[in-house]
């Protein structure tokens, strides 16, 4: 942003909220305010951390060589699917920065790890709305995640076949 280098998605969605306040993306009612910040938090603390798409797409690491990472991994999604909730968005009717900074993380693993439809249906209904947004959709990033899809090998989120 001009002169501007910022870098970790947090750091980032924050200053572009105060830097441009409108549309607002934090909230203003207290408990959705407080949801969306809970989430960036617990995204940080417990999800990030089980990242293990860059084992998989960059050390070629497959779902015997990653331990229990798969089962953690699945776990901590079957909690976001709960706070998906009955809302489009995670902190209810209106998109924040509570999606934006999941936004990327659960695009690696729904297109690029095969996070199953089936068993995470409100994530993966979050995750099109999101990526039907204007603001999303021009975002070129989320046609190479798209083009992962066909990567079945690095599907270690699929129920693997008998």
């Amino acid at each position: 942003d001009g002169d501007v280098r910022i870098y970790e998605s947090v750091a980032i969605v924050e200053y572009l909220e105060r830097r441009y306040p409108e549309p607002a993306l934090i909230p203003s009612e207290p408990k959705a305010m407080a949801t969306c910040f809970r989430l960036i938090a617990e995204f940080n603390q417990k999800l990030d951390p089980t990242n293990i798409f860059f084992s998989v797409k960059f050390g070629g690491k497959r779902r015997g060589d990653l331990g229990d990472r798969v089962d953690k991994l699945l776990a901590e999604c079957r909690i976001w699917e709960g706070y998906v909730g009955d809302g489009p968005y995670f902190t209810g009717q209106d998109f924040s920065i509570a999606d934006i900074v999941v936004l990327p993380f659960f695009g690696t693993i729904i297109d690029g790890l095969g996070l199953p439809k089936a068993d995470y249906p409100k994530l993966h209904a979050w995750y099109e709305r999101c990526k039907s947004r204007p603001s999303v959709a021009k975002m070129p990033w989320f046609e190479v995640f798209a083009g992962e899809k066909a990567n079945v090998d690095q599907h270690v989120l699929a129920k693997p076949t008998a």
